[in-house]
């Protein structure tokens, strides 16, 4: 057991430590480390230069990184919470059955954003204010994200852009030879 902040359970980091946090089935689950964190009020922690790697089901796989973060975290498990300062988040999708490869894989999705919130139990993700969408078949820029993944842990159920404040660029070569690869890797109707 962990230190105490009054009768709540709370967090603290040394410089270069870290929590991992496994579900019920001892799967890792998340983990997340920063070069300092404070216990807050609420069973809040806030942290600086956090890195997280949250594991979803399906196998997706969602990074984050920025320069300060405060997020709630009952049970030391990232529940939501506010990135600030160069934020990038990377969504990586399981590819061909097994989950996505950290190293191996180039990310589906890559936000970037002077800010955003999350909430790891909705998979949502907001940024009120500029953000860059990059992927394999398009890129775009613009203000206002809200973006939700989907409960089987392959897709993004909904993203919606408030203002586009640069042309959408799509890549049909990408998007072709993503759609080739799904139809071979048996993850889309109409598979070979």
């Amino acid at each position: 057991t962990g230190p105490t902040c009054g009768s709540q359970e709370s967090v603290r980091l040394d410089a270069g430590a870290g929590v991992q946090v496994a579900d019920a089935k001892g799967n890792l689950k998340q983990q997340y480390t920063a070069s300092r964190s404070d216990p807050l009020p609420d069973k809040r922690l806030a942290m600086a230069d956090p890195r997280a790697v949250l594991y979803g089901d399906g196998g997706r796989i969602v990074t984050m990184r920025s320069d300060s973060m405060t997020a709630r975290v009952p049970r030391r498990e990232l529940e939501s919470g506010r990135l600030s300062g160069n934020v990038v988040i990377r969504i990586y999708r399981p590819k061909g059955g097994r989950a996505g490869d950290l190293k191996a894989d180039a990310p589906d999705v890559v936000v970037e954003s002077p800010e955003a919130t999350f909430d790891a139990e909705s998979g949502e993700i907001r940024c009120d204010r500029q953000v860059r969408i990059t992927g394999e078949v398009i890129t775009f820029e613009g203000e206002g994200l809200s973006l939700t993944l989907g409960a089987d842990g392959k897709n993004i159920e909904r993203l919606v852009i408030d203002r586009a404040t640069a042309p959408v660029r799509i890549s049909r070569a990408a998007a072709e030879a993503q759609a080739q690869r799904r139809r071979e890797q048996g993850e889309v109707p109409g598979a070979a």
